[in-house]
């Protein structure tokens, strides 16, 4: 039985230690030049993620887990082919350590991730935010949808960039193809891609954000 409101437990990961350890620039040396090393430092650093999230979860802390998806290594900073060796091994034992106990994990991960999907899916995440569409990301909503729509919940869609321009006629279509594409079947979560940062939200802005509730709301009935 869920509760009606979840709190999300945020944990590291053991990839995103090493990158953010290094910054971009060195991370890409040192993956040309001292891979081995990369991998001693992302094992290290996993004992440690592995041990807090244990303690957490003896805790009784959950059962929703957040955490990021290393977006700092994925397409097009890195290939996919990177992102596979460097950053989904250490989530195989992440997710199966959740999924024993019971819980779910939410992941949030920038950038252009459509040819990593399939990938999400096959090491057990089980939300994915916040598949961004062009130009800024490569996500197609019904494609995701299509693909691994029966395996992950998929969440977001509407460029937060929208949200700061785009004329409110716009955002509500923007919203009513989103909510086309993800709805059918359930599994789907409308959100934008970030929320407003800005210090002052200006009027279009909070015109635009309160359409895509009142959009959603309208639609959301199956």
């Amino acid at each position: 039985q869920w509760p009606d409101h979840l709190v999300i437990c945020g944990c590291p990961q053991a990839a995103e230690m090493v990158h953010d350890l290094l910054g971009t620039e060195n991370f890409g040396f040192f993956w040309a030049e001292h891979r081995s090393l990369l991998f001693q430092l992302r094992e290290a650093f996993q004992e440690r993620v592995m041990a807090v999230l244990e303690a957490l979860l003896t805790a009784g802390v959950g059962p929703v887990f957040g955490t990021n998806g290393v977006e700092q290594v994925a397409p097009p900073i890195h290939s996919p082919q990177t992102y596979r060796e460097f950053v989904l091994p250490t989530f195989r034992d992440y997710c199966a350590r959740i999924h024993a106990r019971g819980g779910l994990l939410h992941v949030h991960c920038h950038n252009k991730v459509n040819a990593l999907l399939e990938d999400f899916a096959a090491v057990g995440w089980d939300v994915l935010h916040p598949l961004e569409p062009p130009l800024m990301g490569d996500v197609d909503l019904a494609d995701a949808k299509r693909r691994v729509g029966g395996e992950l919940c998929l969440e977001g869609n509407i460029q937060i960039g929208e949200l700061y321009a785009a004329p409110t006629d716009q955002v509500v279509t923007l919203v009513e193809d989103a909510i086309g594409a993800g709805k059918p079947g359930g599994g789907f979560i409308l959100c934008p891609t970030a929320s407003p940062h800005t210090p002052t939200l200006s009027h279009l802005t909070v015109n635009n954000y309160l359409a895509m509730i009142k959009t959603a709301a309208r639609l959301r009935d199956y």
